[in-house]
């Protein structure tokens, strides 16, 4: 009788150790698969505008009255000079406790107005030399100080707040459909643009983290 018995319990150790093993299995992919999971937003609200693209080259997390945001994207679009058409939005993506936030700003100008507007803002500017790079933490080297996506030119804006790959802002223009943009980059966590940090990376980063088709 009791061989009989040690032979059940046996048995239903057995079965018991299988469905401990298949729940651990079960909660060690929902975990990892939670970990691995991006969650990406796009928001075209004024409020994530003037929080994450600001015209003083920092980053304002508080909360801002109706009067405050308006004040804010007045200054943030006016340093676009006098265009025809613009779009902004901000794309954020959140991998557990990880998020970067992404500003885009495009305006579109006549061809007079746009000349103009190009000519003052890369006098206005001071713009990242590659001796500028090695200041950085992580200095990725290799990293170009401008690159290009179709007919799109970058250039990396100098300020206080820059300190790449992390926190940046980008001049962009494009002579041929006369447009102008501004892109605002955050992101404590990021380390570097990609495996080179060439130009293929950054135009692999643009794509990956703002939300706006450079390519057509």
């Amino acid at each position: 009788m009791r061989e009989r018995g040690w032979k059940k319990l046996k048995k239903r150790t057995k079965v018991f150790l299988k469905v401990v093993g298949v729940i651990l299995a079960v909660i060690t992919v929902f975990n990892v698969t939670i970990y691995f999971t991006v969650i990406d937003t796009v928001r075209y609200s004024d409020k994530w505008l003037v929080t994450y693209a600001p015209m003083d080259g920092y980053y304002h997390t508080g909360e801002f009255t109706e009067d405050e945001i308006a004040k804010r994207k007045e200054a943030i679009l006016a340093e676009l000079g006098n265009y025809t058409k613009v779009k902004y939005n901000v794309r954020s993506r959140s991998m557990l406790i990880f998020t970067s936030y992404a500003a885009t700003v495009v305006g579109s100008y006549t061809p007079e107005n746009y000349a103009a507007q190009k000519e003052k803002m890369l006098q206005q500017y001071q713009f990242m030399t590659t001796a500028d790079f090695e200041n950085f933490k992580y200095e990725p080297e290799g990293t170009p100080t401008a690159f290009s996506i179709e007919d799109w030119i970058f250039r990396f804006i100098k300020e206080d707040m820059t300190y790449i790959p992390e926190e940046f802002r980008l001049f962009a223009f494009n002579d041929e459909t006369q447009q102008i943009a501004l892109l605002t980059y955050h992101d404590q966590d990021m380390d570097v643009f990609g495996e080179k940090n060439d130009e293929a990376d950054l135009v692999d980063f643009i794509h990956d983290y703002f939300h706006y088709n450079f390519k057509k």
